[in-house]
């Protein structure tokens, strides 16, 4: 385990930012929030009353939560949503998603906004129906790059879902363009269990963290991203002992790993 070190900050009063008496969420995917100016958006999954998970966003401005606003409208669940903004003010939403096939298929879908929720049609990003059961794709988390370009990890069942063991998956969109399979990419290894990924930025290259059982315990891994391309991971702390990786947060040149 490593452990990091800062300054103590001071928090406000603790309010309540749930609106409904009905199940909400954060916290397994990273980066739910994103500042447009003084106005934070919060992204999240809940509970409607016909009893399915749907992405909502609820902005706090000006001392105040304002009323939620729903953004996808399917009778499938949609969970794990992760914000990005861009230097327009954008905000760029992706999420897994259950409406395909179920359980037995879930997807990672996208959707770009505007401040005052104004969104673009859901876009399906992945494609992994192989024809097996459960290859699935779960928990993406999107970074802004350089340029705007949008970067974004998750970890995948495709390559051997009969085995339940997920691979590390990364693709790409560039400014004024759409997400494809071409440039997906699998960053961890064949044969072993990945999962909970994050990414940031480091001295010029793009970081990849997860946890995976490569060496039989769930150890943190790392891949860097330079001019290149992505290297092979490596790990963060190795330990004859478990670690878990499920949180992550990092500002430019450090980071903090729970």
């Amino acid at each position: 385990m490593m452990l990091w070190f800062f300054p103590a900050l001071a928090f406000a009063t603790v309010a309540r930012v749930a609106a409904t008496p009905e199940i909400e969420e954060v916290g397994l995917t990273h980066r739910q929030g994103a500042w447009v100016g003084d106005t934070l958006v919060l992204v999240y999954h809940a509970r409607t009353p016909d009893g399915v998970y749907q992405i909502f966003f609820r902005r706090f401005a000006g001392g105040f939560w304002e009323n939620p606003f729903r953004l996808t409208q399917t009778t499938a669940d949609a969970k794990w949503p992760s914000i990005v903004r861009d230097a327009q003010d954008s905000l760029h939403i992706a999420w897994h998603d259950y409406r395909v096939n179920g359980i037995q298929n879930v997807e990672i879908f996208y959707a770009a906004c505007t401040p005052d929720f104004s969104c673009t049609p859901d876009i399906r990003v992945t494609h992994t129906s192989s024809g097996s059961v459960g290859d699935n794709s779960y928990v993406p988390v999107l970074f802004r790059g350089p340029g705007d370009t949008l970067h974004l990890v998750w970890y995948d069942f495709r390559d051997d879902p009969q085995a339940a063991r997920a691979r590390i998956y990364y693709t790409f969109r560039p400014p004024d363009a759409l997400f494809d399979t071409v440039t997906e990419q699998a960053l961890s290894e064949t044969g072993v269990n990945a999962r909970f990924p994050f990414l940031f930025r480091g001295a010029d290259t793009l970081i990849a963290l997860w946890e995976d059982n490569a060496a039989g315990a769930y150890q943190i891994r790392m891949a860097r991203r330079g001019w290149g391309g992505w290297g092979l991971p490596g790990f963060v702390a190795p330990s004859p002992s478990a670690q878990a990786f499920d949180h992550g947060a990092a500002w430019p040149g450090t980071a903090v790993v729970a």
